[in-house]
């Protein structure tokens, strides 16, 4: 079984909770859907899962995650499980990948993106002096999506994690839709607006919108 987790905003002992609900000998791979805003190091506030699916954890960034330097500091220790821009195959599904939200500075569909990529935007911060978090880009903007992210080498999946929200939900996004369509997906699961919900979006892509630390489980 694969588990999917909305939002838990730093309530990792509700999740934990939820979780155990579940025999963890089925579970073959935990996705967390973004705003885990963690206020220690997210391998400790996950360490009640036990080490082995631990390993099998993953995540993505949501917009809440760059609010305070130690939220975003405090997923490092499991960057390697940072699903952003990869696609990982569980129980024979290929799963990927997309961090973050649109921000009118770089790129809110449908308007042309003022940024295409990650380089040329810090090139430009550090032309205007701005603030670099980690020598990388603005804080913020660490949870920001850029055109790059959809349209640099696309890998074919069966399911979209996205914070962001798909054109199912009233304040979503089509490109989500264009995007799964065009690497093969059948769902898109997301969070951020902490909604449950399921939905078809018009090109016939499935979604579905998890709650507060709400948990969906496939297979």
């Amino acid at each position: 079984m694969i588990v999917f987790v909305g939002g838990c905003h730093g309530a990792f002992r509700e999740l934990m909770a939820t979780i155990a609900g579940y025999p963890q000998e089925e579970i073959s791979g935990v996705f967390l859907l973004g705003n885990q805003t963690p206020l220690r190091p997210l391998e400790y506030e996950l360490a009640p899962l036990g080490s082995e699916l631990l390993a099998r954890t993953w995540f993505v960034l949501g917009n809440h995650d760059s609010d305070r330097p130690e939220y975003l500091k405090n997923h490092f220790g499991m960057w390697d499980c940072h699903l952003h821009c990869r696609v990982i195959t569980v129980e024979g599904i290929r799963i990927g990948r997309i961090s973050g939200v649109f921000r009118q500075r770089v790129w809110y569909p449908p308007e042309k993106a003022c940024w295409q990529d990650r380089r040329s935007f810090q090139s430009h911060v550090l032309a205007s002096q701005g603030d670099l978090f980690e020598g990388r880009l603005p804080l913020k903007h660490w949870t920001t999506l850029f055109p790059e992210d959809l349209y640099s080498n696309p890998q074919p999946m069966d399911i979209l994690l996205s914070h962001g929200v798909p054109s199912s939900h009233p304040h979503g996004f089509d490109v989500f839709d264009s995007f799964a369509k065009s690497v093969g997906g059948k769902w898109i699961f997301h969070g951020h607006h902490h909604e449950d919900y399921m939905g078809t979006n018009a090109n016939g892509i499935n979604a579905v919108g998890l709650g507060l630390c709400q948990m969906h489980g496939l297979g």
